[in-house]
């Protein structure tokens, strides 16, 4: 057998008698698959094509079937074939559109090219989900502490970013939640509350929950109110009462009578 693939013809001793002459041509050998090597890919959200290139090395130029065989968990969605000839080396492509993106799962393609096969695995990733976004009781001693519950669609990565306001004053705190689908997560700011102040607490997501954002408020107990000074009562001034002077009384002066006697001088 030739390297190009064609029967070699042996020529056959001539028979006794006179010089003659035959030949015969044997079939080609079988084309061997002698190397196979398979990738997968799925572009990320929301590409939904699956993509597996082959790369296959073959003895000879014969036809070579090659099948590709699409599953999502173990399961087959698909099978794509081909039948490759005139070349000893290939690269070829093999794809599948899904009708929605299989977030979540593990997609895999098994490929047959002659008597040999290979298979690539993929785990499709999908874009991160929170569903809701929650705030419980909120604690007033010592500053504000906010239990935060999030609800998420995946195990994709989350950010929470809670943001605390006491009165004039402002906080912001910021967290990466991931690997599970509900969390739960107590933030807090300390700040000094005094008597009256009015707080808030607005608690959001990257990306953004399906119930949007979640916030409490509320305001200090009232400061106790304060009685009014009380100044003491003053007693009206009594003026000193005036009593009427009393003239001593006088005799009168009796004058002498013309009748009684007198001293003579």
């Amino acid at each position: 057998m030739r390297q190009d693939g064609h029967a070699d013809r042996h020529h056959l001793p001539a028979p006794a008698g006179g010089p003659r002459s035959a030949s015969l041509t044997l079939p080609a050998c079988p084309t061997r698959v002698t190397a196979l090597n398979v990738t997968l890919n799925l572009p990320a959200a929301p590409a939904r094509t699956a993509t597996a290139r082959v790369r296959l090395a073959a003895s000879g130029t014969g036809d070579i079937p090659v099948s590709a065989r699409f599953a999502v968990n173990g399961d087959p969605v698909s099978t794509r074939s081909a039948t490759l000839s005139g070349r000893t080396s290939y690269n070829e492509t093999f794809r599948h559109v899904f009708r929605t993106r299989p977030c979540g799962s593990t997609l895999s393609v098994q490929v047959s090219a002659g008597d040999r096969t290979d298979t690539a695995r993929f785990s499709v990733p999908c874009p991160p989900q929170v569903r809701r976004v929650a705030i419980g009781e909120v604690g007033t001693r010592g500053g504000l502490s906010a239990p935060i519950s999030v609800t998420a669609g995946n195990t994709q990565p989350v950010r929470l970013t809670v943001r605390f306001r006491a009165g004039e004053s402002t906080n912001t705190r910021t967290v990466t939640l991931s690997g599970e689908t509900t969390y739960n997560r107590t933030l807090g700011y300390e700040v000094r509350l005094p008597c009256g102040t009015s707080w808030s607490v607005t608690a959001s997501t990257t990306p953004t929950a399906a119930n949007g954002t979640a916030t409490r408020s509320g305001t200090t107990p009232k400061c106790p109110a304060e009685e009014p000074t009380k100044e003491p009562t003053k007693e009206p001034t009594k003026e000193p009462t005036k009593e009427p002077t009393e003239e001593p009384t006088r005799e009168p002066t009796k004058e002498p009578s013309p009748d009684s006697p007198g001293t003579v001088e």
